[in-house]
């Protein structure tokens, strides 16, 4: 699938739309120290302390990145100045923007990182690198639901279906901001047409989820990613940028 315009530009406030950004966070990005410095100063005083108690740098670095970006991003839905955004938490614990009544969800792997936004609508992203993961076999019988499993093993353990498999179950997941009552085994995704999950099951009843529209992407041409919400359907528009300083622009 193609991206849309790499360009920052305002949200659309006239149409309701989704707005997913990725970019990078490797340090090799932008000079790390300039990267770190002006993205640490738009933190808040419990993000920059939740930041200090990272024992790593790379870590914390991509914390703080991702943190800054996402601000960034909701003060051009919001008009809210970036530092000075709150958060509020919907009744699962879910974090959104109540002044603005944005709602976002955040991922990252592998030195990329991803923000879904939009306004008055739920939603979950969940981004992997596309890799040989060796694991991936015990993994998805594990805890894979039956129909996955014999579609991987159809496609002679593919890493993108894996994958395409994978990011559409957790962004589900994290669409609904409360947990699972069942296993990921009864989360059920059709993954055959590329950048466009099904979700055929979730929980006990199979076939009974049909608002939930999902749509797949690769970013970076390394790694796969995953938007899902409850209908109506919306627009969608896919952004890449270079660095995380491209979202506060």
């Amino acid at each position: 699938m193609e991206c849309g315009n790499k360009e920052m530009g305002a949200p659309n406030q006239t149409h309701e739309v989704i707005e997913i950004t990725g970019f990078i966070t490797r340090s090799e990005a932008i000079e790390p120290d300039s990267l770190y410095k002006n993205c640490y100063k738009l933190l808040n005083e419990e993000e920059k302390a939740r930041a200090n108690r990272f024992l790593h740098p790379k870590p914390r670095r991509e914390f703080v990145q991702t943190r800054a970006a996402l601000r960034g991003l909701l003060a051009r839905w919001t008009g809210i100045p970036a530092p000075t955004i709150e958060f509020s938490l919907t009744a699962a614990g879910k974090p959104f923007v109540a002044m603005g009544g944005c709602h976002f969800n955040v991922s990252h792997s592998h030195g990329v990182s991803l923000i879904g936004i939009c306004k008055n609508q739920a939603l979950g992203v969940d981004l992997e690198e596309i890799r040989d993961l060796p694991s991936r076999e015990g993994l998805a019988r594990r805890w894979f639901h039956p129909q996955e499993v014999i579609a991987l093993e159809t496609s002679g353990w593919d890493p993108h279906t894996f994958f395409a498999i994978w990011t559409a179950k957790e962004a589900v997941v994290k669409a609904l901001g409360t947990g699972l009552g069942f296993g990921m085994d009864e989360v059920w995704i059709d993954a055959k047409l590329p950048g466009k999950p099904l979700l055929c099951q979730l929980g006990k009843s199979p076939n009974g989820h049909f608002n939930w529209i999902l749509q797949g992407n690769v970013l970076q041409g390394t790694h796969l990613a995953c938007v899902a919400y409850q209908g109506p359907q919306l627009p969608i528009v896919w952004r890449e940028l270079g660095n995380p300083l491209d979202c506060i622009k």
